[in-house]
């Protein structure tokens, strides 16, 4: 499997063609960080999409999962510092690693 760093400058398309491509697949959430360990926030949640907000002068990720917008999940990446994309091989499937400033990392990985 490949990984490779998504340019800044390309997240908001890229979360756009990521969000078309893989909704309604089963997605888990994780954050993992020195002060937080590794933490479970969704597991095989319906993926509804991803975003970027960096437009004056904000700066964070959204992650939504979940079985409908009254019952979904949001993981909100603030000050993201870079995204990684592991793609599938066929048999692996996608996953995104978006680390923040403060030493955190969230995973979403579909299945």
């Amino acid at each position: 499997m490949a990984t490779r760093e998504i340019p800044r400058q390309e997240w908001t398309t890229f979360f756009d063609s990521f969000s078309k491509e893989h909704v309604g697949r089963r997605a888990t959430v994780e954050v993992t960080g020195q002060d937080i360990g590794d933490q479970v926030e969704a597991q095989m949640q319906v993926f509804s999409g991803i975003s970027a907000d960096l437009k004056d002068h904000e700066n964070r990720i959204a992650v939504i999962v979940g079985p409908s917008v009254d019952e979904a999940t949001s993981r909100t990446v603030d000050s993201p510092t870079a995204v990684w994309l592991k793609e599938g091989d066929g048999q692996a499937q996608p996953s995104l690693e978006i680390r923040s400033s403060d030493g955190t990392a969230t995973l979403l990985t579909l299945s």
